[in-house]
């Protein structure tokens, strides 16, 4: 994915996520512009501890965010069923 779609694609899913959980789009926004990627991992990782995020979290991760191994692999894990 292009980097400079990224920051279209936060916005679009902000705007598609409950009200409850948008601020973590704001967040992963903000995060991303400062590239704060340890910052930005663990905001996933409250997203993902959400359960209210489940109807996203596929399309939500779909763009290619660095990620250590371990956290790639714990978000990837809580994706499963």
């Amino acid at each position: 994915m292009n980097v400079d779609t990224i920051p279209d694609f936060l916005a679009e899913s902000r705007d598609a996520a409950p009200a409850d959980l948008q601020h973590l789009f704001i967040s992963f926004e903000d995060l991303w512009e400062r590239k704060l990627w340890h910052q930005l991992t663990d905001a996933l990782v409250e997203f993902f501890d959400h359960e209210e995020s489940a109807n996203q979290r596929y399309h939500s991760t779909k763009p290619s965010f660095s990620l250590s191994q371990t956290r790639s692999t714990s978000l990837s894990l809580s994706l499963s069923p």
